[in-house]
């Protein structure tokens, strides 16, 4: 089990990607996106210094009410993924704005596979479990499953998944002292019931 994996935004402070290299922490998926107008401004130059220090890289897309179709082609602008970039939408309530619709969020998917080839992971929680109420959502259910879950306990899996690939556990905010990671301190982390082969397998798959 490699517990991590962090998320990460402008919003975040790194100190030093050398010392969250030799701290433990394998992989980094950072904020590229939001909507179809924000860039996070710290995304590329980060992205730089993590590969410096071999940690797998990944990229996110916070959704909200707007055009999905548009909304992809902002992430991959932003992102500027490659083959082994680690590619998510964000599935949540947007408390400044406007929620992404389940329609929304299928043409950001399907306009991702269409330039990629790969179909994202999808973060979410809630919304995402609103999203596939009944009987799971055919679009969606074709990306890898991140789910939100900030307990001791695993997650309850969406219908239309079989299992999670990666388990957010634990919040930044929620952290303790000894949740710190070196070279970053209080982060949202994430689960993978894996080694680090195993997790290199699905990181772009």
């Amino acid at each position: 089990m490699i517990d991590t994996i962090v998320d990460l935004s402008h919003e975040d402070d790194v100190k030093d990607w050398g010392i969250v290299a030799n701290g433990g922490t394998v992989a980094a998926i950072h904020k590229a996106s939001q909507g179809i107008s924000f860039t996070d401004p710290l995304y590329s130059i980060r992205r730089m210094y993590s590969g410096r220090e071999g940690l797998l890289w990944g990229a996110y897309h916070f959704a909200t009410l707007a055009d999905g179709g548009f909304q992809a082609d902002r992430f991959l602008a932003a992102a500027q993924p490659d083959s082994q970039t680690f590619l998510a939408l964000d599935i949540e309530h947007n408390p400044d704005g406007g929620t992404v619709t389940l329609s929304q969020a299928r043409s950001f998917v399907l306009r991702i596979h269409a330039a990629t080839g790969r179909f994202p992971f999808i973060y979410g929680s809630d919304l995402l479990a609103d999203f596939c109420e009944n009987e799971g959502d055919p679009i969606l259910a074709q990306c890898p499953l991140w789910i939100a879950r900030h307990s001791v306990h695993p997650p309850v899996v969406p219908l239309g998944w079989k299992n999670w690939t990666l388990w957010q556990y634990l919040a930044g905010e929620d952290a303790v002292p000894a949740d710190a990671l070196p070279g970053l301190g209080f982060v949202d982390r994430s689960r993978f019931a894996g080694d680090l082969t195993a997790l290199k397998a699905v990181w772009s798959k």
